[in-house]
């Protein structure tokens, strides 16, 4: 997914409508990384957060205590 163009303005629309929005940094790319990583920087200024997946799947399982806990550090272990 185009960060400078797709993911951007859908992003900042996002905003201006009042939505939280979190971008996926390592879900997203460009054809130029430094495209990418201004407008990513661009976004956190704006409001919008950028994060790793792993911290947001881990942040949706909240502690240890979750069902799937120990099954998705395994995964993130055998392919991190």
């Amino acid at each position: 997914i185009e960060t400078s163009v797709c993911v951007y303005q859908t992003a900042l629309a996002a905003l201006a409508d009042k939505l939280q929005v979190t971008v996926l940094c390592d879900a997203v790319g460009a054809r130029r990384e430094d495209d990418a990583d201004r407008c990513l920087t661009a976004l956190t200024r704006a409001g919008a957060h950028v994060l790793p997946s792993e911290s947001v799947f881990y942040a949706l399982l909240h502690d240890v205590k979750h069902p799937f806990f120990k099954a998705y550090t395994q995964l993130v272990k055998s392919h991190g």
